[in-house]
C-alpha cells in the first residue's frame, strides 16, 4: 500500500505541476491532481502529504527559488539558504492538511459529512498557500501562483462563477469535485473515470468569456525596455525619445507611452529627472516605472509625465519579501538581500491616464498579493516586472494571477510587462495591447 500510496502522490504532484505549467492543458490535469492528493491523503498522512508539497510547489516554485539565489549577495553555498529554506518550508502545509485528511478518514463515518470536512480542509489548505502562508516573513500573505485556480482561468465556467459568488466559494466546489473524485477512485476506477467524464463536459460547457473592446486601447502604446542608468542620463533619455518619436510617427493615434515597472533605474533623483527632461517635445502621456529617491530612502514607483515634466508620483505599497523588505522574524536574510526599499503612503490618488480614462495604477505585487484595491471600480494600470524571472512559465503563472485578479474584483486591468502586454476584462477575456 506504500508503494501504491508514493506512485498516486508522485504521479498527482507531478500532475498539479504540470497543469500550472502548461495552461492549455490545465484544465484536464488539476482536478485529478487535487483528487489524487486527498486520495493519497486518506491513507497515508503528513509524511506523504510533504512529500506531495515537495515535488508539487517544488517545481512549480523553483524558478523562483533560483530567482531568490540569483539576487541574493555573498558566498555561493549561503546564498543558496533562502531559497532551499522556502522550498522545503511551503510543503509543510501540505503534509498538515494530509494528516487532518487521514484523521477526518479515519474517524468520520457518515459519507456526506466526510466530503464535505474534506472538501472543507482541501478549500482551507488552497486558500491558505493562496493569502496567508507567507506570515513568517512579517506580512500576513500568501503565494499566488500555486493557485489551483489559475490552471482554469480559461474555462468558462470558473468566469461565470466569478460574476456571482465570492472566489473562496469557487475555490470550495473545485475542491468538492476533486473530493468526490477521490472518494470515486477509492470505491473504483470504474466510477472515477465516469466522474471525470462528467466533470470535463461541465468545463466544455458553452458559456462564453464576454468582454468589449474600448477602442481607447488603439492609444495606448507600452515599450517593455529596462535601462540601468550610471552615467549620463542624457544618453538614455535621448534614445528613448527617438523610439516615442518613431512610433509616434507611425501610430499618431498614440497618446499614452506606458513604460512598466523598474524600467529606469538611477542612483540618484537628479539622474532621473534629468533623462525625464529629454522628452519635453512628447506630447503623449508617459507613465514611466522607476524608482524614487528622497531622504535617502529609496521607493519603487510610478510616475505620470507630460512635456518633460512629472504631474503624478505612486509608491509601492506592497513590498516583496526578501528581495525588497526586510522584517524582524527572518533579520539574518538582510545579510543576503541589502537593498530594502522603503513603503509608500497608503493614500493613493486617481491617475488621469487619457481625457476620457481615469484609473488605479499598482506595482507589480500591489496586483498579485492584495486582496483589495481601492478606488472603486475604477480601471486598474498594473505595472509589473517579470524580468527577474528565466523561465516563460513565471511568468505566464504571473499573467494568469492578473487575469484571476480582474475575475475576482470584477474590474478591467490594463497589464504591462517585459513579456506581456494586454487589456483584460472582467470575465478574465484579453485584448493584445500595441507594443513597441
Amino acid at each position: 500500500m506504500k508503494l501504491t500510496s508514493l506512485g498516486y502522490a508522485l504521479l498527482s504532484a507531478c500532475a498539479y505541476s504540470y497543469s500550472l505549467m502548461v495552461p492549455t492543458i490545465g484544465p484536464w490535469l488539476i482536478i485529478p491532481a487535487l483528487a489524487g492528493f486527498i486520495f493519497t491523503a486518506c491513507r497515508t498522512g503528513f509524511l506523504w502529504g510533504y512529500a506531495w508539497g515537495l515535488i508539487a510547489f517544488g517545481i512549480v516554485l523553483s524558478d523562483t527559488a533560483y530567482t531568490l539565489y540569483d539576487l541574493s549577495q555573498g558566498e555561493s553555498v549561503l546564498r543558496a539558504l533562502p531559497a532551499l529554506l522556502f522550498i522545503a518550508y511551503m510543503p509543510l502545509y501540505s503534509g498538515v492538511a494530509a494528516k487532518i485528511i487521514r484523521l477526518c478518514y479515519t474517524h468520520i463515518r457518515i459519507a456526506w459529512i466526510l466530503w464535505l470536512v474534506i472538501s472543507l480542509v482541501s478549500t482551507g489548505l488552497w486558500w491558505y498557500i493562496g493569502y496567508a502562508c507567507l506570515w513568517i516573513t512579517g506580512v500576513c500573505e500568501g503565494c499566488c501562483i500555486l493557485n489551483p485556480l489559475l490552471a482554469l482561468v480559461d474555462v468558462p465556467l470558473i468566469a461565470w462563477m466569478h460574476q456571482y459568488i465570492s472566489q473562496e466559494i469557487v475555490l470550495f466546489i473545485i475542491n468538492g469535485m476533486a473530493t468526490m473524485l477521490a472518494f470515486c477512485a477509492i470505491k473504483s476506477r470504474a466510477y472515477a473515470a465516469a466522474y471525470y467524464s462528467f466533470i470535463m463536459l461541465i468545463f466544455l460547457l458553452p458559456l462564453s468569456q464576454h468582454g468589449q473592446c474600448p477602442a481607447w486601447i488603439k492609444k495606448i502604446l507600452v515599450v517593455p525596455q529596462a535601462h540601468h542608468i550610471t552615467g549620463n542620463a542624457h544618453v538614455s533619455g535621448h534614445y528613448l525619445k527617438r523610439v516615442f518619436e518613431h512610433y509616434l510617427k507611425q501610430q499618431p493615434q498614440i497618446a499614452c507611452i506606458i513604460l512598466p515597472e523598474s524600467a529606469i533605474y538611477v542612483p540618484q533623483e537628479e539622474m532621473l529627472e534629468a533623462c525625464i527632461s529629454c522628452w519635453n517635445t512628447i506630447e503623449a502621456r508617459i507613465i514611466l516605472g522607476s524608482f524614487l529617491h528622497q531622504n535617502k530612502h529609496c521607493y519603487n514607483a510610478c510616475f505620470a509625465i507630460r512635456n518633460g515634466h512629472i504631474d503624478y508620483t505612486h509608491c509601492k505599497q506592497h513590498l516583496m519579501p526578501f528581495i525588497e523588505r526586510h522584517n524582524k522574524t527572518l533579520w539574518w536574510s538582510a545579510q543576503w538581500y541589502p537593498h530594502a526599499l522603503e513603503y509608500g503612503p497608503k493614500e493613493q490618488a486617481a491617475l488621469q491616464l487619457l481625457p476620457e480614462l481615469t484609473v488605479i495604477p499598482t506595482l507589480c505585487s500591489e496586483l498579485f498579493c492584495q486582496k483589495s484595491l481601492p478606488g472603486g471600480q475604477r480601471l486598474i494600470l498594473a505595472l509589473c516586472n517579470d524580468r527577474w524571472f528565466g523561465r516563460e512559465y513565471t511568468k505566464e503563472l504571473l499573467f494568469l494571477t492578473a487575469r484571476l485578479q480582474a475575475m475576482r474584483w470584477q474590474r478591467i486591468i490594463i497589464y504591462t510587462s517585459y513579456s506581456r502586454n494586454f487589456f483584460i476584462c472582467p470575465s478574465g477575456a484579453i485584448y493584445p495591447l500595441l507594443c513597441a
